[in-house]
């Protein structure tokens, strides 16, 4: 079976031409390296500023990369649109009373918080699929705190693997798991699981493994918790958040056993929100932004709880007395420090998940500090307002359902349960204007029904886990073009699909870097040995398929094809993405291009303490054209651009699928198919005619085409001719599609033969 091949008849490119525009690449490419440089060492400075304060290295590629991304310019309607669609928010919202939730866990004796906000975000997101259509109603002012989503009250709640996430986050891909990828990833100084499960970490991680369809394994298959001397997973034990630490000697070790599982979730998108609190170039606190409130609040109310990262005194322990920033009295935080440079013990400490927010939540809750900051920094609605947020250190009900007593959680807000008794929820508020929610908030949002696709085409197994990179350039007039080259029906993920027949791309993902940028994908088709300079350095080769989006955040996204297209098993394409965003340049608006490859380094280059990451790419993956011209790997553009130790690895692009077989409703019908013959406005007479000329008009010259793509007869479809195809009159033309070509139907044009 075949169903779409190249077209490859290219126009002849004057030797002279290409010599000039070389000419004229030389000298932009000298400054494109100027530019690459100065970025890699200014990311650099400013993580090494961050990690002489005492800032874990992970967290300081962070914090460097959210500042990185909300330097690209907001317009003054990209502002507008946000507050417009905010208009319609309530002064109250809880994610807790839709059941949308699920219930607080323990992350002890780790320090894995990262983790599970990372997996509460997503969690939060597959029960808002499931509530979609018949919503609960949300009419209560205060929030539920108990009998939350559960899977031990109910199995099919999705209950995802925190043990998994940090263990696998930070591990290399193996030849089972990504093919000739084998060996990208995050190497840790430490692989051992004690290191692993206490080093810390952030959400950048996390997006590559949920994203790479590796990371999202359910709890019941590998708990939270360590193995037994028989091997088995231990659930009768000393193990809880008071004496925790006399666990942390047993085994906690995964096998690769569930490394490929997914659970049958998947994600469509990862966000890096704007942060409320703003920092200058010193890191020093500059006020609040309330923009970034009102785009984490649609993000909840669209997509489910956010992760964050906050300073936090606090331990699981404290019950008694307040610490500098939280009131046990009212269980609300909020920070009042102002320098969080290298010279302050400030800083983001603990990642929790937001789930709600109460506008009218009073000032008076919170420390005194809060009301003298409302009037010095002007802090709107009286420094009134808060965050629902859920922690990650027990809760009352959550250790009675594990057989210990419900004193164990004596952490966060409290209530009375139905026997009268006070249990403690673990969740508590944060003001609106906490000082440390400069790093923003991250989205993790499971695929719906309609985005959930069966399979996907992938290189990029590192893509964004080091936070690194995302260079951008001033192309004064030129442009940035990244492509990876795939082949259809193809496993190229090690995700265990297979398409003999062929498949239907219906999607790809783009990574931003930067806030408010836009991205324009093409995939073009090319020879079994076609070069990939010799296909897109033609202009008038026609890509079969586009797609474009405008991403608010800086993320992971995917985004839907504007026309699926059908391949046959073998078929090669590139996909080839524009990403820019607009930035200002001493007072004038520029356009800058995004170079969106994985990012990687060695132990020794000072990106990070002991660790390395291993981008790999591989001859005939990715490449990317600078100067309009030269389609460069990443092995060359590293020699170009990068002398500090650290490589580029393959374009952060993806490619989502189905199978014919499994899907026949997308199978493209011909009656959606533009069909046209030879017989169209022939000598001016109209459409589907031609002059009697004494002979038989039959075989037409017919071309179907969807979207940019043209079909094949033969082996798309195949023509059939009804009725006097000599003689004045009519006669009747008809396509009807080939069976497996990938689409379905016939189209029939009828003729008129004028004599």
């Amino acid at each position: 079976m075949s169903l779409v091949t190249a077209l490859l008849c290219l126009p002849i490119i004057p030797t002279a031409a290409i010599a000039a525009e070389a000419d004229d690449a030389h000298g932009l490419t000298d400054d494109l390296v100027a530019q690459a440089k100065a970025q890699h060492a200014e990311q650099q400075e400013d993580i090494d500023q961050l990690v002489a304060g005492g800032t874990d290295p992970a967290r300081a590629r962070a914090l460097v990369a959210a500042k990185r991304a909300s330097s690209s310019v907001t317009t003054a309607k990209d502002a507008r649109n946000l507050r417009k669609a905010a208009e319609d928010l309530p002064d109250s919202y809880f994610l807790t009373n839709l059941g949308e939730a699920t219930e607080v866990k323990d992350q002890s004796p780790w320090g894995a918080c990262w983790a599970f906000g990372g997996i509460s975000s997503l969690e939060s997101s597959v029960l808002k699929n499931l509530n979609a259509g018949n919503p609960a109603s949300q009419n209560a002012s205060t929030p539920a705190l108990a009998d939350l989503p559960s899977a031990y009250k109910k199995p099919t709640c999705p209950d995802y693997s925190e043990h998994h996430l940090v263990l696998f986050a930070t591990a290399t891909q193996t030849a089972e798991t990504a093919g000739a990828q084998s060996g990208e990833g995050i190497k840790p100084r430490n692989s051992s699981a004690s290191s692993l499960l206490g080093a810390g970490g952030n959400d950048y991680p996390t997006e590559a493994l949920f994203t790479s369809r590796q990371g999202i394994v359910t709890e019941s298959d590998e708990p939270y918790t360590y193995r037994n001397t028989s091997g088995e997973f231990e659930y009768a034990s000393t193990y809880n958040a008071q004496f925790g630490s006399s666990v942390k000697s047993k085994d906690w070790s995964l096998t690769q056993e569930h490394r490929l599982d997914n659970s049958g979730v998947t994600v469509q998108d990862v966000s890096y929100l704007p942060a409320p609190a703003l920092l200058d170039d010193d890191d020093e606190y500059a006020g609040y932004d309330p923009d970034a409130t009102l785009a984490i609040k649609r993000a909840i109310s669209e997509n489910g709880a956010v992760a964050t990262g906050i300073d936090s005194t606090a331990q699981p322990s404290d019950l008694g007395n307040d610490n500098p920033y939280l009131s046990k009295t009212t269980w609300s935080q909020y920070n009042y420090e102002t320098d969080f440079g290298a010279s302050s013990r400030a800083g983001i400490n603990h990642e929790v998940c937001i789930v709600g927010w109460d506008d009218s939540y009073s000032a008076e809750n919170f420390n005194s500090a809060l009301a003298t900051d409302a009037q010095t920094y002007g802090y709107p609605n009286n420094g009134n307002g808060a965050w629902l947020v859920k922690n990650s250190w027990g809760a009352s009900d959550y250790f009675e359902h594990l057989g210990y007593s419900a004193s164990y959680g004596d952490w966060g807000i409290p209530y009375v349960n139905g026997s009268g008794q006070t249990m403690y929820s673990g969740f508590f508020w944060v003001s609106y204007y906490d000082h440390s929610l400069y790093e923003g908030a991250t989205s993790f949002v499971a695929a719906d029904e309609d985005m959930n696709y069966g399979n996907i085409h992938q290189y990029d197994f590192l893509a964004n886990a080091t936070s690194y990179g995302g260079d951008a350039f001033n192309m004064k007039g030129g442009e940035i073009r990244t492509a990876n080259v795939f082949t259809a029906g193809t496993d190229t993920s090690n995700t265990a699909f297979s398409q003999p027949d062929g498949e239907i791309l219906k999607a790809v993902s783009a990574h931003t870097d930067y806030d408010n940028s836009h991205v324009d994908v093409d995939i073009y088709l090319l020879g079994e040995e076609e070069d990939i300079a010799s296909a897109l350095n033609v202009k008038t080769r026609e890509p079969v398929a586009h797609a474009s989006a405008d991403e608010a955040y800086s993320g992971f996204h995917v985004i839907p094809l504007e026309h699926h297209v059908a391949l046959a098993a073998g078929q090669r394409y590139a996909v080839v993405e524009t990403i820019t965003f607009e930035q200002n340049d001493s007072g004038s608006i520029i356009t800058m291009y995004t170079l969106p490859l994985e990012f990687g380094y060695t132990a020794s280059s000072g990106f990070s303490d002991g660790e390395t990451a291993i981008a790999k790419a591989n001859d005939g993956e990715t490449y990317a054209c600078l100067d309009g011209v030269t389609w460069q790997t990443p092995a060359e553009l590293t020699d170009l651009y990068c002398d500090d130790g650290s490589n580029y690895g393959n374009a952060m692009i993806k490619v989502y699928s189905d199978s014919f077989e499994d899907n026949p409703s997308d199978l493209v019908n011909l009656e959606d198919v533009k069909m046209t013959t030879s017989a169209d406005a022939v000598d001016g007479s109209g459409e589907h005619t031609v002059i009697y000329d004494g002979v038989s008009q039959a075989p037409l010259n017919v071309t179907l085409t969807y979207g940019h793509m043209q079909l094949k007869e033969g082996d798309d479809y195949t023509l059939t001719y009804a009725g006097d195809t000599v003689n004045a009159g009519s006669f009747t033309v008809t396509a009807k599609a080939v069976a497996g070509s990938g689409y379905t139907g016939e189209i029939s044009r009828t003729i008129t033969i004028l004599p």
